[in-house]
């Protein structure tokens, strides 16, 4: 979940090196709202304990794919208020 749901590349150009690209996403500060940990989230119990938790359904299991909803609504409803740090990707 980048902050602008982009992939921001640069080209850089030395005379020693000539051409090169680099390039980063940004990620959420909050570890719960990145995409690789959506799996730490499907018990109840730790899900229901983040800010997100009123977004989840009430009973029964917590899939992937229940998580990921809530977290997407969870942030766009608090994009504002949300930081991101920058990751190097390449």
């Amino acid at each position: 979940m980048p902050a602008n749901k982009y992939i921001c590349v640069h080209k850089k150009a030395t005379k020693e090196t000539g051409f090169s690209y680099h390039g980063y996403v940004e990620s959420p500060n909050e570890v719960w709202l990145r995409e690789e940990n959506i799996t730490n989230y499907t018990k109840r119990e730790e899900a229901e304990a983040l800010s997100l938790a009123h977004l989840l359904l009430k009973t029964g299991r917590i899939t992937k794919i229940d998580f990921k909803k809530a977290k997407e609504r969870y942030a766009q409803e608090q994009r504002d208020d949300l930081t991101f740090l920058r990751e190097h990707q390449f």
